[in-house]
């Protein structure tokens, strides 16, 4: 047959002969969730770096763990436990064990469970300009899970993750910025009870970076055996 000869129109597919969809979808949404739960780490390191950078570390050192929960409760407005708070051995150095955020509620889920947060810290940045400092830090995460949860009439179990405005007279004392943050054995779960859906991103790693040109961060995140069900 010629390439010019017109080629009869083809026939309905049956519908049982119809491929199933391809699942890109469920790739899809799951990533999506698991950026939003990469961005809300960020914000999180953030703030509790806003709160333990914040204490008096001129106070004596066997109250310094419970002067950290105290203040990382109030910048949270969450109670915040920490199970242990050290310095290592090389200068500017600094690790916390075993961290949780608590839920919404005392029975609810912890917001996030961290086995071990370490933090480097620049003096460099610091000391060069003493009257308003800039700290500047890198962060690594081991072994941690953030559970976040939502219900009907846009309640959720997010702590606060954002410092209080202050006055716009009030001195601004220093500048926190967090330069790199990488975290390994991550497991991200999103629950929406009202509709009811999930989705559970475990195994996830993810490296932030800091762009001082795009002024944003930018990163890369991955996991494996991810899951996202409907009713």
């Amino acid at each position: 047959m010629s390439e010019d000869t017109p080629q009869p129109a083809p026939e309905p597919a049956d519908p049982a002969d119809v491929p199933a969809p391809k699942r890109d979808g469920f790739g899809r949404v799951t990533r999506r969730w698991a950026r939003r739960g990469l961005a809300l780490v960020a914000a999180i390191v953030a703030g509790l770096l806003f709160a333990v950078l914040s204490i008096d570390l001129g106070r004596m050192f066997p109250q310094l763990r419970g002067l950290a929960e105290r203040q990382a409760s109030q910048y949270l407005e969450r109670p915040a436990h920490i199970g242990r708070l050290s310095a290592l051995i090389t200068p500017g150095d600094f690790a916390i064990e075993d961290l949780v955020i608590e839920g919404r509620r005392p029975e609810d889920r912890p917001f996030m469970r961290v086995k071990r947060v370490t933090l480097h810290l620049n003096w460099w940045p610091l000391l060069r300009n003493i009257l308003h400092p800039q700290i500047h830090v890198e962060v690594r995460l081991i072994d941690w899970q953030m559970t976040v949860e939502s219900w009907p009439g846009g309640i959720h179990n997010i702590p606060k993750l954002t410092p209080k405005t202050p006055p716009s007279n009030a001195p601004k004392a220093y500048t926190t910025t967090v330069d790199f943050a990488y975290a390994t054995g991550g497991h991200f779960v999103y629950e929406d009870h009202g509709t009811p859906w999930r989705v559970d991103a475990p195994n996830l790693n993810f490296s932030l970076v800091r762009s001082e040109a795009l002024k944003q961060y930018v990163g890369h995140a991955q996991f494996n055996q991810g899951l996202v069900q409907i009713l």
